[in-house]
């Protein structure tokens, strides 16, 4: 059996760009429909639906593919159908799996608030919802700069609230009233740039489409999570911090403030970010750019799990290696306070060789050898200064002398309420002395171990 022929004139698709888009140019270069170039010469015995966009049967896939040398698979990411399960779960979503899918796509994570800290809500009891970024609402948008070229492109994503402008010029997108209303006055249509920090987040976007994978501040990661984290992210802000606990509750403001828009984009009751209209869509993608922006930055602390993905991690200093001709045994620091009382020098040498070696690798040691150093002038400077010096000049590892604050920061991190967080260490502190700790010290520094018991007397 004979392959069917190639069509002569059959331009590549575009970046991102729509299969419909792409038989249109097609049809325009033949100077026929759409209709007539996919008519029965292309040899296709299922019905051709309207919305080939949404729904594209194999058959008219692989037929296009034969007629162009374009890949079926290729084809088939010009639909909606083509980005199970990047962006979607599946498509089209089935009603009855509605709350089940929300809850896997949209709050099956966390990112700014800790696990099951946002409030639940009843899908169904609203308006239906189609699935995750798939809008109640069509939107019509057009890019400026690809509807002004040679060849006029659509891309697929223009259809649905999940970018404010095209990725690919970064400039927003029009509405078709905002076209109408422009031609109907004979003006141009001026592109406007997308600006920071909504130009980062919509890169981010722009990777996940086109390459697969997105390179956050805290590590790459494939695109499907980078859609999932967005979209939990935009849920988190639509919600009211009246249940919310006061830390989780000043963060959502923080944001809100720092963009400079109404909370939760105006709303007054919750619905799904689907069945919006598009200003408050455009308000909570604007609020989530934010948010990423203000977590790389560090002014703020995400508690959900995808939180450290938005900020770079800290990378702490490492020691290159001991002498291994050397013995590892750790030496109580006793030993050196008796060799300086009878000013044994060779013992001194010896033993505080012995001592930097053992700070390296035992916390409690490193922590009393800091005490004994700042004995005489014990105020919170002196011992930033000697704990400085040990991480830079010993190799004992920073995480080995904790700061109260670096404390505070991480155990907000893990979801605690910072005034419980603030009370627990004043009082771990006060009882330093019962555990044979210098209380000056114990004040400011905090040891794994510690780390440990201040996590299991918060979650009490």
């Amino acid at each position: 059996m004979r392959a069917a022929p190639r069509w002569p004139l059959h331009p590549p698709p575009g970046t991102l760009e729509s299969l419909s888009s792409w038989l249109a140019r097609i049809a325009e270069a033949y100077g026929v429909p759409v209709a007539e170039l996919l008519g029965p010469n292309l040899g296709v015995l299922a019905a051709i639906p309207e919305m080939l966009d949404q729904e594209s049967p194999p058959e008219l896939l692989a037929a296009l593919s034969q007629r162009t040398g374009v890949a079926v698979g290729r084809l088939a990411m010009m639909t909606l159908p083509g980005w199970v399960p990047w962006l979607f779960d599946s498509y089209p979503m089935a009603a009855r799996d509605a709350e089940e899918t929300f809850d896997n796509y949209v709050r099956q994570y966390s990112v700014l608030l800790a696990p099951g800290e946002a409030t639940r809500f009843e899908l169904t009891r609203r308006r239906t919802w189609r699935g995750p970024w798939i809008p109640a609402a069509g939107l019509n948008r057009s890019c400026p700069l690809c509807t002004a070229a040679p060849e006029p492109v659509r891309a697929l994503v223009w259809d649905l609230p999940l970018t404010i402008g095209c990725t690919q010029h970064r400039r927003r997108l029009l509405s078709s009233e905002q076209v109408a209303q422009t031609q109907f006055y004979g003006q141009d249509l001026l592109p406007v740039p997308i600006a920071e920090p909504v130009a980062t987040v919509e890169n981010y976007t722009h990777q996940g489409l086109t390459t697969g994978r997105v390179a956050l501040p805290g590590r790459t990661v494939h695109a499907g999570v980078w859609f999932r984290l967005l979209r939990c992210l935009l849920d988190e802000l639509s919600l009211s911090t009246n249940p919310l606990r006061k830390a989780p509750a000043h963060i959502l403001a923080q944001v809100w403030e720092a963009a400079e828009l109404p909370e939760r984009a105006g709303m007054r009751m919750w619905q799904p970010y689907e069945s919006l209209p598009w200003p408050r869509q455009e308000d909570l993608l604007t609020a989530a750019a934010v948010a990423v922006e203000l977590v790389a930055a560090g002014r703020i602390h995400p508690r959900g799990v995808l939180g450290p993905l938005l900020r770079a991690p800290v990378h702490d200093s490492v020691y290159p290696g001991d002498d291994p001709a050397r013995a590892r045994t750790p030496v109580p620091i006793g030993d050196l306070r008796s060799a300086m009382r009878v000013k044994d020098w060779a013992a001194i040498n010896d033993l505080v060789a012995d001592v930097e070696r053992a700070m390296r690798t035992d916390p409690d040691t490193a922590r009393d050898v800091l005490a004994f150093l700042v004995a005489f002038d014990p105020t919170p400077a002196r011992i930033a200064e000697e704990r400085e010096l040990f991480i830079r000049k010993w190799g004992v590892p920073a995480h080995f002398l904790r700061t109260r604050a670096e404390t505070e920061s991480l155990l907000t991190d893990m979801g605690h309420e910072p005034g419980e967080i603030a009370r627990v260490l004043t009082e771990y502190a006060e009882e330093a002395p019962r555990r044979g700790v210098s209380r000056c010290v114990t004040a400011d520094l905090f040891t794994p171990d510690d780390l440990g018991q201040l996590r299991a007397r918060l979650e009490l």
